[in-house]
């Protein structure tokens, strides 16, 4: 799968820390020039510097929640190399641990507004692009949330529900036009926010543990390497797939 990205043009959505900027580096390990993209700039440059010498990369600001900067991205993203290949949707905001009756609409409202509207704006103007070229792939990063009840995460877990519908009918929507559409459903990854949970939110951290068998969290590696497959020609038969890696927890 080495040479298969050569050539690609990817990007990355929520990319200035954790999964997806893992996810980043492996696409340029794999040659692909990579796009990545933040709401949050000093993070999105750091993580651009830590990057920048294994190959193609920028950093361009963008807030998911917000359609014309999308737009501005993707418009920027052809008009210097011409295409999109490969759309990684990743919205990672993670409200508070709380009973669904304790969440203030604020929380409600930027949960929803981030986790899903966020990635269905993406999707919509990678898609607009994908129809011109009658090629694209995209991956979007659900959690095994989208699967199953986690106590304290109701409203989080409403909303990565609502991406694996999301990339089921769109999959659907868009085969015609030789897109694929898939998604990864995550179990509980080790990244600096999880780290952030340990250190000040032992309880959660606790509870987080006790739902994997074997007790290990996942590699963020080992997740990525699942989005590149995804992405791949390899994975060319899969639509609509939901792919989870989750070390056992939704068995």
């Amino acid at each position: 799968m080495k040479n298969d990205f050569n050539e690609k043009i990817v990007l990355v959505t929520g990319a200035a820390r954790g999964l997806a900027k893992e996810v980043a580096r492996k696409f340029l390990d794999a040659n692909a020039t990579v796009i990545i993209t933040d709401i949050d700039d000093e993070a999105g440059d750091k993580a651009l510097k830590e990057l920048i010498n294994l190959g193609r990369i920028i950093y361009l600001h963008m807030d998911i929640t917000i359609e014309e900067e999308i737009e501005n991205v993707i418009n920027k993203i052809v008009s210097q190399f011409g295409k999109l290949d490969i759309a990684i949707n990743n919205s990672p905001y993670m409200p508070p641990n709380i009973l669904l009756d304790k969440y203030e609409e604020g929380q409600v409202r930027k949960t929803i507004d981030v986790d899903l509207i966020g990635v269905y704006n993406s999707m919509k103007y990678e898609l607009k692009q994908m129809v011109k070229q009658k090629e694209g792939k995209i991956v979007n990063i659900s959690s095994i949330a989208g699967l199953k009840g986690i106590k304290g995460l109701s409203i989080f877990s409403a909303a990565k529900h609502g991406i694996i519908g999301l990339t089921k009918s769109a999959a659907l929507e868009y085969m015609d036009n030789n897109i694929n559409i898939n998604a990864i459903c995550p179990g509980i990854i080790e990244t600096e926010s999880f780290d952030e949970i340990k250190n000040k939110h032992k309880d959660d951290y606790n509870y987080y543990i006790s739902l994997i068998p074997n007790k290990t969290l996942a590699k963020p590696e080992e997740i990525a390497s699942a989005v590149l497959w995804l992405s791949s020609s390899d994975a060319k038969y899969c639509n609509g797939t939901i792919l989870t890696i989750d070390g056992g927890v939704t068995i």
